[in-house]
């Protein structure tokens, strides 16, 4: 459970962050949450991993919604093509 000044600092973050429950993990969503400037998509819908008793991966993982890239890696993918 997130303590009110963690969601609050959250919520500076990310306007409308929401603690939830799921399958033994606790999430944080995160609409619209707004990525660096060359990352396209900039703005995604994101869940946040803090804590899980039944993974045993990374304690915390951040996952996004829709496909994101780089303005970076798009340019370099398309100078690769012959």
């Amino acid at each position: 459970m997130l303590s009110e000044k963690a969601a609050d600092e959250l919520n500076q973050v990310c306007a409308g962050a929401v603690e939830m429950q799921e399958g033994g993990s606790t999430y944080i969503f995160l609409p619209s949450l707004t990525l660096g400037p060359q990352c396209r998509p900039r703005k995604v819908d994101a869940l946040l991993r803090i804590a899980s008793t039944t993974v045993n991966d990374y304690p915390t993982t951040l996952r996004c919604g829709g496909r994101q890239g780089s303005t970076t890696a798009a340019r370099r993918a398309q100078n690769a093509r012959p």
